[in-house]
C-alpha cells in the first residue's frame, strides 16, 4: 500500500504552537503565501497576516479550544511580491496537545475577485461606472443622518437629458450609449469633487450635495451644470447639444427622509420640463398638490367612460357675410361632479396617462353618428361640416384609422364634410411626411385637416403642403387682443393671407365682441365661431338651433 504524506496534499497544510509560531508547512503553503519554508518556520503567524485580519485569526483559535473542534474562517496574506492573498482556512487543536494547532488554507482569492466585481456591477453602474441607484439609496439615508445631525443643508438634482430618445433614433443606441458616458464625464467636471453623481437609469442622473449652506449656492452649481451643457459633445465626430433639465428639492425645508426628498425632486423635474426644459426647478407644495388632483383625475378617468360620464357639446361655425350655419365643432365635457375638471385640464392627464387613445375613439364615434342624425333630419345640413378633435396619442396610433373606417362605413357620412382638428403643436410633435400612413388615409378618403390655435406653434410651416389641411383657425388669444394689440392684430391680417394664399378655410375662434367680428369681416375672415354668435351646446340645444337655421323632417 502506498503510504500518504500531507506533503503532496493539493492544499497548504501548517502548524502552529502554543506561541503561534510555525513549526510545520508544505509546499503548498509555501506557493499559496509566497514565502519560502525555511522563512515561515519559527516565524510569528500573525507576521504575514494582514493587520485588519489578526484579530479574525485569534478569535478562530479561541473558539477552536473552546469547541475542541475545528473552526473555519478567512483572512488575508501579506504576500511579498503581489497583492494581498485570500485564504479560506480551517484550524482545529492537535488531540495530543490541546496548546498546538494544525490547519489547512486554501487560495480563494479568484473567487473574492469575482465577488467584488459582483458587489461592484451590484452597486455601481457598468455604462458610466457611476454609483447607480441602489448605491445612491444607500448613500443618501446616511447624507441625510449627517445633515440632520450636524443641522447641514442638503439638495439633490433630479436630472434628465432633454430629448434623448431623438439621438438614440437618430444616431442609434452606440452612439446614445457614448453620449451618456460623456454626460457622466461633463457632471463630474461641472460639480465640486465631493458632490456624488449617480446614474439612475436610461438618461437620468441624480447628485447629491451636502453642506451648500444656502439657496444661491445650490442656484450656482445648477446653473453652472446647465452652462456647460450649452456646448456641444463630439461624439464619433457627430456633434451633438443635449441640454438638461433638474428638478431640485432640499433639506430640511420640507423633506424629512430619502424617499420623499427623492419623489418631491422628480416632481421638481416634470415641472422644469413642464417649463420648456433646459432650466431648474424647486419642489413646492404647490407641486404636492398639482400630484395629488392629477391622481385623483387619472383615478377617477379610468372608469369615465363605462360608467356614461362624458358628453358632446357642440359649437356652430357661422358665416358672418349670411349668419348661416357652415360648420359644428364636438366639444368633449367630463360630467364628474367630484372631480370639476375642465376640458382643459383632464384631456390633458388624460393624453399624459395614456388614456387618450380609448377616449379619442369615443369622441370620433358619437360625432359621427350624431352628426348623421342631424344631416339625415336635416337636409340642409349636407353643406355643413363637422369637426372632431384629434389629440397627439391618437395620431401615434394605427387604431384610429379602424375606428374612422368601420365609422363611416355605419353611417356613410360623406368624408370631404369631416375635418380632424389638431392643435399646431400637436401636428408638428408627430412631424407627419409625405409617406405617413394616416395622411395617406386622410387624402384618399378626403377627410381634411383644420390647424387649431394656429399662430402659437411652431414656426416651421411645411406641414402645411404635407397634409390635407382645408382650415386654419386663428388662435383665440390673437382675437383677445383685438383693438389692444397692434402686433397681434398684425399676425392676425397675416395668417388671413396666407390662408387666402394657400387656398385654405379660414376660422377666427373665440369671437365674443362687435368689434372683434368687425375688425375680421374688414379683413376678408368671414367664417366665426364664439359666444357672439352661439356658446357651445348640448346634444338636444344645438338640435334645436338647427331648427332654428334649417326645415326640419317631422
Amino acid at each position: 500500500m502506498q503510504k500518504f504524506s500531507v506533503l503532496n496534499l493539493p492544499v497548504g497544510v501548517f502548524k502552529i504552537d502554543r506561541n503561534k509560531r510555525m513549526n510545520y508547512v508544505n509546499k503548498y503553503f509555501s506557493q499559496i503565501s509566497g514565502y519560502t519554508q525555511e522563512k515561515l518556520l519559527g516565524e510569528h503567524w500573525l507576521d504575514a497576516i494582514h493587520k485588519e485580519d489578526a484579530h479574525t485569526f485569534i478569535s478562530a483559535l479561541t473558539e477552536s479550544l473552546r469547541i475542541n473542534g475545528p473552526c473555519k474562517f478567512e483572512f488575508r496574506f501579506l504576500h511579498p511580491e503581489k497583492n494581498d492573498i485570500w485564504v479560506i482556512c480551517s484550524i482545529v487543536p492537535e488531540k495530543n496537545d490541546n496548546m498546538n494547532y494544525i490547519g489547512t488554507i486554501t487560495d480563494i482569492t479568484d473567487l473574492k475577485n469575482t465577488q467584488a466585481d459582483f458587489q461592484k456591477l451590484a452597486r455601481f453602474d457598468p455604462l458610466t461606472q457611476l454609483p447607480n441607484r441602489y448605491l445612491f439609496e444607500d448613500i443618501l439615508l446616511k447624507s441625510l443622518t449627517r445633515a440632520k445631525r450636524n443641522k447641514n443643508t442638503l439638495a439633490i438634482f433630479y436630472i434628465d437629458l432633454d430629448y434623448f430618445k431623438n439621438v438614440n433614433d437618430f444616431f442609434g443606441h452606440g452612439i446614445g450609449d457614448m453620449l451618456l458616458k460623456e454626460v457622466g464625464n461633463r457632471l463630474k467636471k461641472s460639480v465640486r469633487f465631493a458632490d456624488l453623481i449617480v446614474r439612475l437609469g436610461g438618461d437620468e442622473f441624480a447628485i447629491i450635495l451636502e453642506d451648500t449652506h444656502s439657496i444661491s449656492v445650490i442656484n450656482q452649481a445648477a446653473e453652472r451644470i446647465l452652462e456647460d451643457f450649452q456646448k456641444p459633445f463630439i461624439i464619433d465626430e457627430h456633434e451633438i447639444i443635449s441640454t438638461l433639465s433638474i428638478g431640485i428639492s432640499v433639506y430640511p425645508d420640507e423633506e424629512t427622509n430619502t424617499e420623499s426628498i427623492v419623489q418631491h425632486a422628480d416632481q421638481a423635474l416634470y415641472q422644469a420640463k413642464e417649463s420648456g426644459r433646459n432650466c431648474y426647478k424647486y419642489y413646492n407644495k404647490s407641486m404636492q398638490q398639482q400630484l395629488e388632483r392629477y391622481m385623483l383625475i387619472v383615478k377617477h378617468l379610468r372608469n369615465a367612460i363605462a360608467e356614461d360620464q362624458f358628453e358632446l357639446f357642440y359649437q356652430p361655425k357661422i358665416d358672418a357675410r349670411t349668419n348661416q350655419l357652415t360648420g359644428i365643432e364636438a366639444l368633449l365635457r367630463w360630467n364628474n361632479s367630484l372631480v370639476n375638471a375642465s376640458p382643459a385640464e383632464f384631456v390633458t392627464i388624460a393624453e399624459e396617462a395614456g388614456m387618450m387613445v380609448e377616449l379619442g375613439d369615443w369622441v370620433i364615434r358619437s360625432a359621427l353618428k350624431q352628426y348623421k342624425k342631424w344631416c339625415d333630419d336635416a337636409p340642409a345640413m349636407k353643406d355643413v361640416s363637422i369637426s372632431v378633435n384629434i389629440s397627439t396619442s391618437q395620431l401615434n396610433n394605427s387604431g384610429i384609422i379602424d375606428t374612422v373606417s368601420h365609422v363611416l362605413k355605419e353611417t356613410d357620412i360623406p368624408t370631404h364634410k369631416i375635418l380632424f382638428e389638431l392643435t399646431e403643436t400637436a401636428v408638428m410633435k408627430k412631424t407627419l411626411d409625405s409617406k405617413s400612413i394616416l395622411q395617406i388615409f386622410l387624402s384618399e378618403l378626403g377627410i381634411g385637416i383644420s390647424i387649431d390655435d394656429f399662430g402659437t406653434g411652431y414656426s416651421s410651416l411645411t406641414y402645411l403642403k404635407q397634409l390635407p389641411v382645408k382650415e386654419l383657425k386663428i388662435d383665440k388669444s390673437f382675437i383677445d387682443d383685438i383693438g389692444k394689440n397692434k402686433s397681434n392684430e398684425a399676425i392676425i391680417k397675416a395668417i388671413i393671407n396666407l390662408a387666402k394664399t394657400l387656398d385654405l378655410q379660414v376660422t377666427a375662434e373665440g369671437v365674443n365682441t362687435r368689434q372683434q367680428l368687425d375688425f375680421l369681416i374688414e379683413n376678408e375672415c368671414y367664417i366665426i365661431q364664439g359666444f357672439y354668435f352661439s356658446e357651445p351646446l348640448s346634444r338636444n340645444e344645438m338640435a334645436k338651433y338647427i331648427a332654428s337655421m334649417f326645415i326640419v323632417k317631422t
